[in-house]
Parts: structure tokens; C-alpha cells; sequence
């Protein structure tokens, strides 16, 4: 499964790191290589995995191995302490990169936004330094639950909704004391006169515009369906719990 070039620096890292580090690293990729077979199936059982043909599931498996290798190759350098995060398989990993970029990573920028007069650089702050005492080495939102789970925005191209509602509900919480997810889908559906396009792109810039003057519902209330799901200007607003 590795490439010659990969072997050789696994052994190079030997004369480096301890060797219980190396066993353990190497071990896990040994094993991962003979049960590569029952790693598949498994991938494709937890990911309600289905494909159309023969060819592409022979087309899948491949990109599944190849990103497979990758995440392991990179596990090791994580392990050996060369990189600070570790990877994991997910529900992408039957995709090639270029099938990834195109569905989920293509940048948006709203021709609306000049249209409105609107610059990104009017809504930064200038940052003045002071002193502020001492301050703690390290700092993880999590820790304090400022920060939820990570989200599946699916295949819409809805990122900037995403991203407008995790940072208002940090901001909530940090507020109130409590958690609440917003919703998303009311975003992708309803701010289009904003700037903004649903599954087609937008920006948090317009998206914030919109929650300000209409107000926001919970992801409870408005559930995501990584898809533009009413007619735009049908829809009316029950339960702003964004103010």
C-alpha cells in the first residue's frame, strides 16, 4: 500500500524517535494493510454506502484506498509528534480531490454585495493593543461550550450559512449561559433578497444583515435540508430566538 518513498522515511524516523513509538505506528499500519478488505466493507455498512454499478465501486474503492493511505501515512507523523492533529476516515473518503472541490469547495463571492454598497473591509474593526494582565496559555472554546459539533451542510453549497450561525451561537451562549443551534436552512431559504443565493453560495457578510433585521429561528423549529426547501418570500417567521 505505501510507496517506496514513505518506507524509507518510516525507517529514517527510527534513527530519531524511540522505538516504541516506531513499533506502535508501524503496527497499526501493518494491520490496517491486511484488513483493508474488511475496512472497506465497514466504511461502506456505517456510511450507507450504495453504488450504481460494478465500475463505480471499483472506482470508489480506489479513491477510498488512496485517501485510506493517506490518513494513515499521516497518522504516523502524528504519532511521531511531527504534526499537532490527527485524520480519520468520514463520509467523504470514496471521493477524489477533485470530485470534493467541486462539490463542497467552490468559492462564492456575492454580486450583491457591490450592488449594495456593501465592503467587507466596513464591517472590520481596527484592533488597538493594550494591556490586558495576564492571560492563560491556552484557550479552547470547547472547554467552555462555546463551540458545538461539527455540522454536514450535505451537497449545498450553504457554507456561509454554516458559518454565520456557529459564530452567533458562540456568541449566545457566551451571552445567556446556554446553547442553541440556529437554523441554517431558514438562512439558505429566506435571505436571498439579502445577497445571498441558498444552495449556491452567499455570504455572512449579507447573512448577518438578514438575521439582524429579521431575526432567527432554532435549528429545532427549522430543520437543514441541504436544499432550498420554500419559495422565496413565502416564509414567516414564528420564533425569533436569535435576539
Amino acid at each position: 500500500m505505501f510507496t517506496r518513498p514513505s518506507i524509507v522515511l518510516t525507517t529514517l524516523f527510527v534513527l530519531i524517535f524511540p522505538i516504541d513509538v516506531f513499533v506502535r505506528t508501524t503496527s497499526a499500519v501493518e494491520l490496517n494493510r491486511q484488513s483493508i478488505d474488511e475496512q472497506w466493507s465497514h466504511w461502506k455498512r456505517v456510511h450507507n454506502k450504495r453504488y450504481i454499478s460494478d465500475e463505480e465501486h471499483d472506482r470508489r474503492r480506489a479513491n477510498w484506498v488512496r485517501n485510506l493511505v493517506t490518513v494513515m501515512q499521516h497518522n504516523v507523523n502524528h504519532d511521531l509528534g511531527l504534526v499537532s492533529y490527527s485524520m480519520e476516515l468520514n463520509g467523504f473518503t470514496d471521493l477524489s480531490w477533485t470530485e470534493f472541490r467541486d462539490r463542497y469547495a467552490r468559492g462564492y463571492r456575492s454580486d450583491l454585495l457591490k450592488v449594495r454598497g456593501i465592503r467587507l473591509s466596513d464591517s472590520s474593526i481596527p484592533f488597538n493593543r493594550s494591556e490586558v494582565g495576564d492571560v492563560p496559555d491556552r484557550v479552547d472554546w470547547r472547554d467552555r461550550g462555546l463551540v458545538r459539533e461539527v455540522k454536514n451542510q450535505g451537497e449545498c453549497g450553504s457554507c456561509w450559512a454554516f458559518s454565520t450561525t456557529g459564530a452567533l451561537e458562540g456568541q449566545y451562549a457566551k451571552k445567556y449561559g446556554k446553547q442553541m443551534e440556529f437554523s441554517e436552512q431558514q438562512l439558505v431559504d429566506c435571505s436571498v433578497k439579502y445577497g445571498n443565493h441558498g444552495c449556491h453560495g452567499g455570504s455572512f457578510v449579507t447573512a448577518f444583515e438578514y438575521l439582524e433585521r429579521q431575526g432567527l429561528e432554532s435549528e429545532l423549529d427549522y430543520p437543514y435540508h441541504a436544499m432550498v426547501s420554500v419559495t422565496v418570500g413565502m416564509f414567516k417567521l414564528e420564533q425569533n430566538v436569535s435576539k
